[in-house]
């Protein structure tokens, strides 16, 4: 179906009448959030594409505008080396009982060094990369560090005191702009490295 594009209202509203119209927030989407081998899709296909453009390390804060139903891909992230995520949305639509069921799920894939999702449904995921392999290059350090890592991100998904922040509703003004204005060291420029 070609969906002409329409303002944020009407397409809000028309969602209610055709369905196809309407935000993906994964409960019954495949491809959405709460599938562990989406958001690990989306990591890594974008972090293969960041170290191409020479970007080497990964950031030590991720930030991530609309979430949607869960905060998986900055879970991705954050098993991954960041040490904060950052999920900015309109309306928190998470729920911290599915981000660990997804923090499980995702921790298996990294344990493995899982190939990156790219056949059937996933052959639909944007972008395209000429290879799917593990990215031998990402550093989960040794075991033992990285099982810790995985535990304090746990205990974080319910408190969301140190590593994992949703800001919900997300206007960049008022309250919102005070509580998080340490997202002003991100490196969101054009050619920000490491």
């Amino acid at each position: 179906m070609i969906i002409p594009k329409l303002s944020t209202v009407t397409k809000g509203a028309l969602s209610f009448v055709l369905p196809a119209l309407a935000t993906v927030h994964g409960y019954d989407e495949p491809l959405g959030t709460v599938s562990a081998e989406s958001c690990y899709s989306i990591f890594l296909r974008h972090l293969t594409l960041l170290r191409q453009a020479g970007v080497n390390e990964i950031a030590r804060s991720v930030a991530e505008l609309g979430p949607g139903s869960s905060i998986g891909v900055g879970l991705a992230a954050l098993l991954a080396g960041a040490e904060r995520y950052y999920g900015l949305e309109v309306v928190d639509f998470t729920d911290p009982k599915v981000d660990a069921e997804v923090l499980d799920k995702l921790t298996g894939l990294f344990r493995r060094r899982a190939t990156i999702p790219s056949t059937g449904i996933h052959s639909r995921r944007f972008p395209d990369l000429d290879n799917y392999d593990w990215p031998e290059w990402l550093d989960l350090g040794s075991n033992t560090e990285w099982e810790k890592r995985v535990q304090s991100i746990r205990k974080d998904i319910i408190t969301r005191a140190r590593c994992v922040k949703i800001a919900a509703p997300w206007s960049g003004s008022g309250d919102n702009r005070t509580r998080f204005r340490r997202l002003d060291h991100l490196p969101i420029r054009a050619g920000a490295r490491g």
